[in-house]
């Protein structure tokens, strides 16, 4: 795989949004929602650390 790895994005109908970080460097949020419950804390830059999930609603 080339590039930088990008988090697997789940969209439930309810307007929720989960991504998932499986790789071992930190991911950008999606724009699409505001974070509502993450597995663990963001990093300080708002970023998705490596093996954590945060759930979004869809704005």
């Amino acid at each position: 795989m080339a590039g930088q790895p990008a988090p697997l994005l789940f969209e439930r109908g309810t307007g929720l949004l989960r991504a998932v970080n499986l790789s071992d460097q930190p991911n950008p949020l999606p724009d699409a929602g505001s974070p509502l419950l993450a597995s663990g804390p963001l990093t300080k830059d708002g970023m998705l650390p490596p093996d954590t999930t945060v759930l979004l609603h869809l704005d």
